[in-house]
């Protein structure tokens, strides 16, 4: 057995909590990954926000969905240490607007994300995860000329990219 396959069998699995999806306005990330072998695991997580923001006024915003997600991350030292780089499928939905303009889109995306990072090991048990994530694919939406009113302005399906996540996460690892 040689030292990256060691590491594999002594740590299968791992949990974490995102702290850098909280960026966006307060979401909330979790995830669990299981070693395949001594440079791939397979994760699985969520990501959720569910406020709104100044309710009662006419400028109310919100960047409300739920998120799930699967995929792969290759390590290049062995799993749960040193440099990473992931792909993984991701439905999302999503209630968002309000920044700008009264205007706000509702809908269902889905797509391929891509993310890299490294996991600075802390002690035997936890681990510090920093990173960044783009993501891309189709949403089916309609936009809205303002929260309240629900007149629809346009719908559709139509392409995206854009940034997935900031990884900023403690990770136990079992």
């Amino acid at each position: 057995m040689t030292g990256g396959d060691h590491a594999a069998a002594r740590c299968k699995w791992a949990a974490w909590v995102n702290f850098g999806d909280a960026v966006c306005l307060g979401t909330v990330g979790i995830g669990c990954s299981a070693a395949l072998c001594s440079h791939v695991t397979f994760n699985a997580g969520a990501r959720v926000n569910p406020w709104t923001f100044k309710q009662d006024t006419p400028y109310r915003f919100q960047a409300k969905h739920q998120t799930y997600y699967a995929g792969a991350r290759y390590w290049y030292r062995k799993v749960y240490s040193g440099w990473w780089t992931g792909a993984s499928m991701q439905f999302q939905e999503y209630n968002c607007g309000g920044f700008f303009s009264s205007e706000t889109e509702e809908g269902n995306a889905y797509g391929l994300a891509l993310a890299g990072g490294y996991s600075l090991v802390l002690c035997r048990h936890l681990n510090l995860d920093l990173g960044i994530g783009m993501w891309g694919g189709m949403t089916e939406f309609s936009e809205y000329s303002c929260p309240r009113c629900g007149r629809v302005i346009s719908s559709g399906i139509k392409p995206f990219l854009r940034p997935n996540e900031l990884i900023v996460s403690l990770v136990w690892i079992f």
